[in-house]
């Protein structure tokens, strides 16, 4: 029975172990300072006075109907592209038209595109 200790604490210790050796090693591709990856932003007016910058896979999303919300999945040089959530059906909204939210009111100004943010 002594053995059956020295059998148990091997294959804990193998299990606990196995996956950091099999594991593959991650690699990434990472951007350098130089390769200017260039961003796309949209620029919405919230409630006619400020502005907001949004970027791909941000969400609108209405305060009185939390299950009525629009993901933004793409941003071209005249329109964003969004998907409602919930039904999957994809909007095209362009510059000075209103996101289709009811209870809020955010217009989609225009889009800019940047590889470096600053304020």
């Amino acid at each position: 029975m002594y053995f059956l200790r020295y059998i148990f604490i091997i294959l804990m210790v193998s299990f606990i172990f196995n996956p950091l050796v099999l594991a593959q090693p991650r690699t990434s591709t990472l951007s350098k300072p130089g390769d200017n990856i260039k961003v796309r932003y949209a620029i919405a007016r919230v409630d006619g006075r400020e502005k907001k910058l949004y970027t791909r896979g941000d969400i609108f999303y209405s305060p009185t109907d939390i299950t009525r919300c629009f993901r933004i999945e793409d941003i071209k040089r005249d329109a964003l592209i969004l998907k409602e959530v919930a039904s999957g059906k994809m909007f095209i909204v362009t510059p000075g038209e209103r996101i289709p939210l009811e209870s809020l009111e955010i217009i989609f100004e225009k889009t800019v595109e940047s590889d470096m943010l600053g304020h």
